[in-house]
């Protein structure tokens, strides 16, 4: 079987992860823009809601655009570094390269960096705010995010048997 082409495709894809230095967008970046906050804002609240629908329906359909039009940066996300550290993990036992070890040693220095320290132990949270049924502010630790990065870390502590990697 030729795996060539998942090759190649790898290496496009680490390509662009470098060119992009592990920043990109989120799909609800948008709701920390200041028009989202304005549509929040807007009375009747119904009315307000079908506004801010439609605003987050264009925000899938015309991602790039609508980001550039709001001024919207590229920024480093804890989870989709956590995703991506776990995946060289994946492909270092696949492949037993040593470059995507090195990878990922280098992706847990940026997420030990981005830790959030102001609560007991290491968690992470979104680069943004973000709405539930209340405003959560960024950084703020996330089960979701946590649990993802954590999971990374004791992947990489099987591997390397460093305790440090146990102790995140």
């Amino acid at each position: 079987m030729d795996i060539s082409h998942i090759a190649k495709a790898i290496e496009r894809l680490e390509a662009q992860i470098e060119k992009s230095n592990f920043t990109g967008w989120d799909p609800y970046d948008v709701q920390d823009s200041y028009i989202f906050r304005c549509l929040e804002g807007i009375r009747p609240k119904l009315f307000g809601k079908i506004l801010i629908r439609v605003f987050l329906e264009i925000s899938f359909f015309f991602p790039l655009a609508i980001r550039k039009a709001l001024g919207i940066s590229k920024d480093i996300n804890s989870k989709g570094l956590g995703l991506l550290m776990s995946g060289y993990i994946n492909l270092f036992l696949l492949s037993g390269k040593k470059s995507f070890l090195e990878k990922s040693l280098e992706i847990s220095e940026i997420l030990q960096n981005k830790a959030n320290n102001n609560y007991q132990g290491m968690s992470w949270g979104y680069p943004f705010d973000w709405r539930s049924p209340i405003l959560i502010p960024q950084d703020t630790p996330s089960s979701v995010v946590s649990s993802v990065v954590g999971e990374s870390f004791f992947k990489l502590y099987l591997i390397t048997k460093e305790e440090k990697y146990l102790e995140i």
